[in-house]
């Protein structure tokens, strides 16, 4: 039972205000894209809503059909429909006819369809009592009552400007829809709203084109009704959240077919939230979680009998920017502190055949903005996130309406203004500079998963086999002996049987994590003169691992078993400009004392690459030796990423190997 007495229509008079007509009030941004839009808004207020730190915001979307009678005081609506109706046929305008000749129809229906959107762990929309000062800007009043108002939300919300409410009456063919809220304090609040054009009702009066379906009392402004207020009949509300009823929702009238658009919208734009699960979207039987992502991803991957055509782009992307996500890669930063603004990009790189050529790009609330292309003679997709409350709110205020684009000019002042451009030029910069690095390298045409990561080029006549035991052997063939100066990654049928038939003193074996436990071979007698390639290093003092610089790599191998560890990928990539470079490599087996060469490749060879230094990613120094880092523990199937700084910051080409290592 409502709380008040006399809920009703309200259209308030214009007072010789300015008149607005279709579309008056607000501006479809969202055209041809208004379902797309609407499923992007409804996720994002809920993020911006969520109470929980610990427990996804829930949002949950149900097709539903209801008699026209049971919209609330129905009849009153008509009349301001009615009025509306003589005003189209008098400006004999298309657009306007076609509409309400549209909403005429709807209203002489009995049963029209309708869409609720609820959501749940959210704190509801706090503020229904705040009628009276609009000043306060509540999110009850931001949201019901204000135009282009996104107020009561944090610096890291999701909404920006406020107009994403408008899908919803875009959505509506009468352009009416109803919100109803429990918030955590218990306040219940419900209302109507319904956006026409401003007319003269049947008393002479002229109205404005928003209406309210809320109460009045002793002349004082319009205010909620304070109570809750359900449409769907087989639904109701028992916990803290917001509902949102819109009336005559004919975009989609089967719940299957918004099941495959949502699967789609949701995954495409908040890809994040939901991979973090700081987003759980519902509909129908389908419910897109952390823990569906992956049944949600093979069902996007068949797009050609999953997806509707508009959107099997769209659905192949999510499954390429899912796996940047889920690879191993480390992230690029990019710091924008020196323009005044505390934050950082972070940008993921795979590269590979038949990659989408993009970069999507997510604010920290785990929503996507747009996407970057750039044509390269290389595939590769990415992912970019905004890192740091300032920046992520520094880059939302440029958001155009739809939240797909940043637009410098959303400033006024002209100080913010030369920041916002000097910014967004930046950004483009720090992407396409990463990429050109990717170009640049000539890793022997062989880029694979990871940035600029080689594989060996193989014979189209090897066997099969040989091929796929080098790529992704799961364990390393214990028959084969490696050498250190050998280069070559792939051998002959013949060379591999014939190492076989060697007798081993123990057999090279792997723990249950996959590591090399022991790297044994039968002893060679390394014949020849000795190369010194011994160069400056930097090593570390006290390592019982160290190995002895007195000869070289026939020292190596004369004092050490070396067997090679397979890697799936490993680039080489520019760091700073003062001749450091990041070192990627992904081995598909671990030790725990390994042997990393790099070397420089070129048309008549390979080189040593002259190493001054070598450390970690958090600056633990590495010993050197020879041309090569010795002593760091590789974890199977796990990237290890390494910053090395070489005499000649020139170098353009390079190859990288690893090697398991014991003393003979």
């Amino acid at each position: 039972m409502l709380q008040d007495d006399s809920p009703k229509w309200n259209f308030p008079p214009t007072n010789g205000a300015t008149s607005y007509g279709l579309n008056g009030n607000s501006s479809d941004n969202f055209r041809g894209k208004r379902v797309e839009s609407l499923i992007r808004e409804s996720c994002q207020n809920s993020l911006d809503a969520s109470a929980f730190t610990d427990k996804p915001a829930i949002v949950e979307f149900s097709l539903f059909r209801m008699n026209i009678t049971d919209i609330p005081k129905v009849e009153e609506l008509k009349e301001h429909f009615n009025s509306c109706f003589d005003i189209a046929e008098k400006r004999n305008e298309d657009t306007w006819k076609n509409h309400f000749d549209q909403c005429k129809k709807e209203l002489n229906k009995k049963i029209i369809s309708c869409l609720r959107i609820s959501d749940f762990n959210t704190t509801g929309l706090k503020g229904s009592r705040d009628f009276e000062s609009p000043d306060k800007n509540s999110q009850w009043v931001s949201c019901v009552r204000s135009i282009g108002s996104s107020g009561g939300k944090s610096t890291n919300s999701a909404g920006s400007q406020g107009l994403g409410k408008n899908t919803a009456f875009f959505n509506s063919i009468l352009r009416t829809v109803f919100y109803s809220t429990l918030d955590r304090d218990g306040y219940k609040a419900s209302e109507g709203i319904s956006n026409l054009i401003t007319h003269m009702d049947n008393k002479g009066v002229t109205r404005q084109s928003i209406g309210y379906y809320s109460c009045t009392h002793d002349d004082q402004p319009c205010r909620a009704i304070y109570d809750s207020l359900n449409l769907d009949v087989n639904f109701e509300r028992s916990e803290p959240g917001t509902d949102v009823y819109i009336t005559s929702f004919n975009e989609i009238t089967r719940t299957e077919d918004l099941e495959k658009i949502i699967k789609i919208v949701a995954t495409d734009r908040f890809l994040p939230a939901i991979r973090n699960n700081k987003l759980v979207i519902k509909v129908g039987s389908t419910t897109i979680d952390k823990a569906s992502l992956p049944i949600i991803i093979e069902y996007l991957k068949d797009s050609d009998n999953n997806v509707p055509k508009q959107y099997k782009k769209d659905a192949l992307d999510v499954v390429m920017f899912n796996d940047v996500f889920e690879d191993t890669i480390s992230p690029i930063i990019y710091r924008t502190d020196e323009l005044g603004i505390e934050g950082q990009f972070e940008l993921k790189l795979k590269v590979g055949e038949g990659l989408n050529k993009k970069i999507a790009c997510y604010r920290n609330v785990g929503m996507r903005i747009r996407n970057f292309a750039k044509r390269n003679n290389f595939e590769f997709s990415g992912v970019l996130t905004i890192v740091g409350d300032k920046l992520n709110c520094f880059m939302k205020n440029m958001e155009n309406a739809s939240h797909d684009d940043w637009q410098p000019e959303a400033y006024t002042d002209p100080k913010q203004l030369k920041i916002a451009g000097k910014l967004k030029n930046q950004l483009n910069d720090f992407i396409s500079d990463e990429l050109d690095k990717i170009q640049q390298l000539d890793l022997n045409d062989q880029i694979d998963s990871g940035l600029g990561g080689i594989l060996p080029d193989l014979n189209e006549n090897q066997d099969s086999n040989i091929q796929k035991n080098y790529i992704g052997m799961s364990k390393l063939d214990t028959s084969l002996e490696s050498d250190f100066k050998d280069t070559n990654a792939i051998v002959d049928n013949k060379a591999v049987k014939k190492a076989s038939k060697k007798k081993q003193s123990k057999s090279l074996t792997e723990d249950e994590d996959g590591n090399i436990t022991d790297v044994a071979f039968k002893k060679r007698i390394h014949q020849g003169k000795t190369r010194n390639n011994t160069v400056n290093s930097n090593p570390v003092e006290n390592n019982d691992d160290k190995i002895s610089e007195e000869s070289g790599d026939e020292e190596i191998k004369r004092k050490y078993s070396l067997v090679k560890i397979d890697i799936s990928y490993a680039s080489v990539l520019p760091y700073d400009k003062y001749g450091a470079y990041l070192v990627r490599l992904f081995p598909v087996n671990g030790t725990k004392k390994a042997l990393i060469k790099v070397a420089i490749s070129a048309e008549n060879g390979e080189y040593k690459c002259l190493l001054e230094s070598a450390s970690t990613l958090d600056g633990h120094q590495l010993t050197i030796e020879n041309g090569s880092i010795v002593g760091i523990e590789l974890t199977q199937n796990k990237e290890t990423s390494l910053i090395i700084k070489v005499k000649d910051n020139l170098y353009k080409s390079f190859k990288v190997e690893a090697y398991a290592y014991k003393k003979k």
